[in-house]
């Protein structure tokens, strides 16, 4: 994390610290965090007890800080110090002040924690998660009826092509088992039969083998011959088997 080289240098002067702390705390916040001394899960906690009111005891306490820490100091040292600075500070301020500024800078939209500035900025802290789940949601919901529109209008397709290859066929085979020509007719014509022909022709159909049980079954469920998907997937088993 950068260093701030101005945060070593208010150990020189005792009024420049407790100056700090009174009338710019928000620039003094923010040079603790590009030290490197807030990097804990609890650093919001953190920035509400730099909150409590100066003191001259506040003052003496963050010189004592400065003293013991520079630039090389590692990352470890700087935390506990820091730490133990923060105990000595709590120390100074009563518990029910302390416990206001701390919840203050959660309320805060300044001083809240940044991950729930952020969320509440976007739509909301508790809405963002919501936001993010109904999105996957309605993205998984559009891919499954997506395919779904897909293989239907392939069967429609494969079943279409079924019937046109098939059609001369099947009229074929409803002159040579004695179907009335008017309702052949009415099949050449309008691409359908009545469901009783059908279901009788299915069966001849497959046994002369012509279409596999698989074509049938799907130009049957199609609706194609004219059958009801309800009869068809109740006769269409027995009758093939």
């Amino acid at each position: 994390m950068t260093e701030v080289p101005e945060i070593y240098a208010l150990r020189r002067n005792h009024d420049d610290i407790v100056g700090a702390m009174s009338h710019d705390l928000d620039y003094f916040k923010r040079m603790f965090v590009q030290a490197g001394f807030i990097r804990s899960p609890n650093a919001s906690d953190i920035m509400g007890l730099l909150g409590v009111p100066a003191s001259e005891k506040a003052g003496q306490l963050l010189e004592s800080l400065l003293t013991q820490i520079s630039e090389s100091t590692p990352q470890e040292t700087r935390q506990q110090k820091f730490h133990k600075f923060v105990q000595m500070l709590m120390r100074e301020a009563s518990t029910e002040d302390l416990g206001n500024r701390i919840l203050h800078s959660y309320e805060n939209p300044e001083t809240a924690p940044v991950w729930k500035r952020h969320a509440t900025r976007i739509c909301g802290s508790h809405t963002l998660y919501w936001t993010i789940g109904v999105g996957i949601a309605a993205i998984a919901i559009g891919i499954y009826f997506t395919r779904i529109s897909q293989e239907n209008r392939q069967a429609e397709r494969r079943c279409a092509k079924l019937h046109s290859e098939n059609m001369n066929t099947c009229l074929e085979l409803g002159e040579n088992f004695g179907v009335k020509q008017e309702v052949l007719d009415t099949y050449r014509d309008s691409g359908k039969m009545p469901e009783e022909v059908c279901l009788e022709l299915l069966d001849m159909w497959q046994k002369a083998g012509q279409v596999s049980s698989q074509d049938i079954e799907s130009l049957s469920m199609a609706g194609i011959l004219g059958i009801q998907k309800e009869l068809a997937a109740k006769e269409m088993k027995a009758d093939i088997r």
